[in-house]
């Protein structure tokens, strides 16, 4: 998209990508602290809820400096997602269980990126966002990631899927036993 459509040289294209990286770096160690002082449940729903946004930004952006602005977005948002859910599942998993889970859930991210790779070719052919059908994929991708969103703010805000009657909260109480942590003080 961004060397054929956009029609970015290669160095603006390193610069475009290298910046997401970099701001990803950059703010691992803001993250880490901030897990430190609120707890990882906060920090993985702040990039849960954030990371919808990076491909709904991807739609608009066209300028070089709009891309690498986006960039940077997603690269903080990614930050906090992946600090966060690492901390959450350390602290969510008995110590004696850690590798084994970890590994199941390396292997599941595995699966799902060459899944939604495939579903992504598959979606490419279905439609356009202003003659583009890698717009349209950024589209759809942007509005599937905010339904999952959603579906993380339901299992890690009590008040959110409480405020909806019994039947969730029987489901989100046996979601929550085994793989939830306690709040931290």
């Amino acid at each position: 998209y961004l060397l054929r459509e956009l029609a970015l040289s290669n160095g603006t294209y390193a610069l475009v990508l290298g910046s997401g990286a970099l701001a990803k770096f950059l703010a691992m160690p803001l993250w880490g602290r901030a897990i430190d002082r609120f707890g990882s449940r906060g920090v993985l729903l702040s990039g849960a809820l954030c990371l919808p946004a990076v491909p709904a930004l991807w739609c608009v952006a066209r300028s070089p400096a709009a891309l690498m602005a986006t960039e940077v977005f997603g690269g903080v948002a990614w930050a906090a997602y992946e600090l966060g859910a690492f901390h959450f599942l350390l602290d969510a998993i008995a110590p004696e269980r850690r590798l084994r889970v970890l590994s199941i859930l390396q292997a599941a991210t595995g699966v799902a990126v060459f899944l939604g790779m495939g579903l992504g070719t598959r979606i490419a052919g279905l439609g356009q966002v202003e003659g583009s059908e890698a717009l349209w994929v950024i589209a759809v991708s942007a509005a599937m990631r905010c339904v999952v969103a959603l579906g993380f703010a339901f299992l890690l805000v009590p008040a959110a899927y409480a405020a909806l009657g019994p039947a969730p909260v029987r489901f989100a109480a046996w979601v929550r036993s085994p793989f939830l942590p306690a709040r931290r003080p």
